[in-house]
């Protein structure tokens, strides 16, 4: 009797879940479903504080006091470190010319890229994009 409720259940969820019974009778809805909603644009400063609420989020739960070192171009060197030193006052972390983590930091097409790269995985672990207001 122990066994014999569990299995009658497992066996009723695995028919129910290959039917259709759930579906909505007619045809689907025509057109786009879900409307594309660009994320909202931010300045400097406000991408900047964005990201670094989001970094401090992810580091404090996944790598509180890690070191990070910086990849970027010569015009979001500064803002990288700066993000790295603002963040490493909440969560510990903190820059090192040569770490695992590393924090890559881009700007084009009027927006800003940040990729926190571990080469001890080889995947980006964490990113956040912002569209800058012109």
């Amino acid at each position: 009797m122990r066994i014999g409720i569990p299995v009658l259940g497992s066996a009723l969820l695995l028919f129910s879940a290959g039917c259709c019974w759930f579906l909505p009778p007619g045809d689907p809805p025509s057109g786009d479903i879900e409307t594309l909603v660009l994320p909202a644009e931010r300045d400097r400063r406000g991408a900047e504080n964005d990201t670094v609420t989001s970094l401090f989020a992810y580091t404090l739960q996944h790598h509180p006091g890690a070191a990070m070192s910086v990849e970027a171009d010569v015009v979001m060197l500064p803002v990288a470190r700066r993000i790295i030193e603002r963040t490493g006052k909440i969560s510990g972390i903190r820059y090192a010319a040569q770490a695992p983590l590393v924090l890559r930091a881009d700007e084009s097409n009027g927006r800003w890229s940040f990729q926190l790269y571990d080469s001890a995985r080889a995947s980006i672990v964490w990113q956040e994009v912002f569209v800058l207001k012109p």
